[in-house]
């Protein structure tokens, strides 16, 4: 079957054309096919992404979409003698991931998709440009942030649709680096077992930036096998500073 919609996303590289339609032709995909690109909304942009590809299925749920990250953050390898560029060079990598999402079929279903965005952290994190070479900005407040805005997302969420954070089975949560990890145990009330899906994919690939809640998802899928009914939160950050999210249902 042909796909009708297809949400590429890097923040990593620059193209024009863009990746939507070099993928189109590699991949001969119809020459009408909807598409959108998704650029620099970092670690968060595939769930950008998915959000717009089920904004269109609910428009025409008969349609078949894809979403494909491809990410090559060694692109933004700088060299001084700052520790936060020391810390991005150790935890960022290169990978890509992709996704289909229908109307109907196995799989979860997107019950919400939710976006949370503090523009007053805009400065924490996303890339400078010394001397015209591309360099990862990471605050280190960033894992308190982030924390905090993971806890507000799934509140407002898990609110909206009645449930409580006991309810949910499946966490995939983007593998953002060990601090941010560790404090989204804590602070979350999470266990060992709900955080080893992100915390395999960071120990063996990294953090891929958008590419990586992908990466997880694949993980919760094949080590949890979630079961009907099983509920679960979809989740990544990205610089804005933005919770980019989705309630899933099995």
């Amino acid at each position: 079957r042909e796909l009708d919609f297809l949400a590429t996303t890097t923040c990593t590289g620059r193209l024009c054309p863009s990746l939507d339609t070099l993928l189109i032709r590699e991949l001969r995909l119809r020459n009408d096919i909807q598409r959108v690109h998704v650029g620099d909304t970092g670690c968060a942009s595939a769930m950008v992404a998915i959000q717009q590809a089920h904004n269109h299925l609910r428009a025409f749920p008969d349609h078949l979409a894809a979403v494909v990250a491809v990410e090559v953050s060694s692109t933004g390898y700088y060299l001084d003698d700052d520790l936060e560029t020391a810390v991005a060079n150790a935890i960022f990598a290169d990978g890509a991931g992709a996704a289909l999402l229908s109307g109907a079929g196995a799989g979860p279903q997107l019950r919400a998709t939710r976006t949370l965005l503090r523009p007053e952290y805009l400065e924490l994190m996303g890339f400078t440009f010394p001397a015209g070479r591309q360099r990862i900005l990471l605050s280190k407040d960033i894992r308190h942030i982030a924390t905090e805005m993971m806890a507000e997302w799934i509140g407002s969420v898990l609110t909206e649709h009645g449930l409580r954070r006991a309810d949910i089975r499946h966490w995939v949560l983007h593998s953002a680096g060990q601090r941010v990890l560790e404090r989204a145990q804590r602070d979350l009330g999470l266990s060992d077992a709900d955080l080893a899906a992100p915390r395999a994919v960071l120990r063996r690939y990294g953090n891929m930036s958008s590419a990586t809640v992908l990466f997880v998802l694949q993980e919760v899928l094949e080590r949890n096998r979630p079961a009907p009914g099983d509920w679960g939160v979809m989740l990544a950050l990205g610089p804005g500073f933005a919770a980019e999210g989705a309630l899933l249902r099995w």
